[in-house]
C-alpha cells in the first residue's frame, strides 16, 4: 500500500547487509509493477477479443462454403433475351 493509502502491485528484492562478513541486517527494495500488470490484463483482454473474432470469421467462412450454389457463376437473369 502506498503512503496515500492506494494499493499497487509490488515486487520485492531482498539483500543481506554484511560488515566484515557478519550479517548486520537486510535491505528491501520494492518496485511498483502496477502499469505492467495493467498492460498484461489489457493484452489478455485483447487476445480474448481476437479469439472471438477469429471464431466468428471461421463461422462465416464455413457458412459461406455451404452456400456455394448462391455464388456460382451462371447465366444472369434476363440474359439471352
Amino acid at each position: 500500500m502506498r503512503k496515500n493509502g492506494s494499493q499497487f502491485w509490488p515486487t520485492y528484492r531482498h539483500a543481506a547487509a554484511r560488515r566484515d562478513g557478519k550479517p548486520r541486517g537486510f535491505s528491501e527494495i520494492t518496485h511498483d509493477i502496477t502499469e505492467r500488470k495493467r498492460a498484461e490484463e489489457d493484452l489478455h483482454s485483447y487476445a480474448d477479443r481476437l479469439k472471438v473474432t477469429s471464431r466468428r470469421l471461421v463461422e462465416v467462412q464455413v457458412g459461406a462454403g455451404s452456400c456455394k450454389s448462391l455464388h456460382r457463376p451462371g447465366p444472369r437473369p434476363g440474359a439471352g433475351r
